[in-house]
């Protein structure tokens, strides 16, 4: 029987639409947790969006790219 205290959540990526696995409940595998972001960068994302973002994202925005730029596309 899986841990529910840390299973995944599905969730859309507010930034893209993409579907993503949120697993911010185990941060050991949360992309949160894998991606470096800077301070502001981090605050940036929680002045902006309400939830999590994917991993694409993530490691855009981690990249220097614009909150409301270029998201990476979904894929379909």
């Amino acid at each position: 029987m899986a841990d529910l205290g840390t299973a995944p959540e599905i969730k859309v990526c507010p930034r893209c639409g993409r579907v993503f696995e949120c697993r911010r409940n185990d941060p050991a595998h949360c992309d949160c947790a894998r991606v470096e972001l800077c301070a502001a960068t981090r605050s940036a994302i929680n002045g902006r969006y309400r939830d999590c973002l994917c991993l694409p994202c993530l490691t855009a925005l981690a990249a220097g790219a614009d909150l409301a730029g270029d998201a990476p596309k979904a894929q379909a």
